[in-house]
């Protein structure tokens, strides 16, 4: 993962660099002295200084905690695993599993028994309504046709967003929520299919249109729903935070 797409054909590096040296070209045309200046003057940090200023306090308050946690599992890998220390980057998720069931008794799989994926679902948009007034549903299959949407999977899942006081509909977009080894099998992401946009003649609004792809264990069988470990719902919060800001 570490090396991915940086050797032989597949090497990604002259695109990164192009990719740089056209956002400072941008920048300075502009009027900013780099590309982040350029992104974080229409942001809440403002400028560079701030937001550096916020990750700098942010590395020092965690850096103990962050070097005391390596240092147990460092121990814990070396007395009770035998594993080679010290850790390589890689190790860490199969290390600290280990610890995490030796300390606490407990594993991602037992958790996962309580997260069941119709559950976390109902209550991520329960928390969108609480915290923002809107009422987001999954679409029956009738409801997309007549919306003009239709699906890339039969997995896929459309949701309608609307203001939850005056009904009026905000936007649409689709959750794609589990791995398929033969399309997706790791990574999460969100992106625009539409933009909303008005028309300047008739006043029509067209609402934006999002999807939102995930990786979490697939449903075992039709009666039995998908069980998420805890990583699967912060990285479901996590897209649907960004689908948010689409609406």
């Amino acid at each position: 993962m570490v090396k991915r797409a940086s050797e032989g054909e597949q090497d990604n590096e002259p695109i990164i660099n192009e990719i740089l040296n056209l956002r400072q070209e941008e920048a300075a045309l502009l009027g900013f002295s780099s590309f982040g200046a350029l992104s974080l003057s229409k942001k809440m940090a403002s400028d560079v200084e701030t937001a550096s200023n916020v990750l700098e306090r942010l590395y020092q308050a965690t850096l103990p905690a962050a070097k005391k946690e390596l240092a147990d599992l460092t121990d814990f890998a070396k007395e009770r695993l035998g594993q080679p220390t010290p850790l390589l980057p890689w190790d860490t998720a199969f290390v600290g599993e280990e610890f995490r069931k030796d300390r606490f008794k407990y594993s991602a799989d037992q958790i996962s028994e309580y997260l069941v994926f119709p559950r976390v679902i109902d209550t991520l948009f329960e928390v969108a309504r609480d915290s923002f007034g809107i009422d987001v549903s999954e679409m029956s299959v009738a409801d997309q046709d007549k919306a003009g949407l239709s699906t890339w999977n039969k997995d896929v899942k459309v949701y309608q967003v609307k203001d939850d006081a005056s009904k009026k509909l905000l936007a649409y977009f689709y959750g794609d929520f589990y791995s398929r080894s033969e399309e997706k099998k790791s990574g999460a992401w969100m992106d625009v299919c539409v933009t909303r946009m008005k028309d300047p003649i008739s006043g029509e609004v067209r609402v934006p249109i999002a999807y939102m792809i995930c990786n979490q264990p697939e449903p075992t069988s039709e009666t039995e729903p998908s069980r998420m470990k805890f990583q699967d719902v912060t990285t479901l919060f996590h897209e649907f935070g960004h689908c948010l800001q689409t609406c």
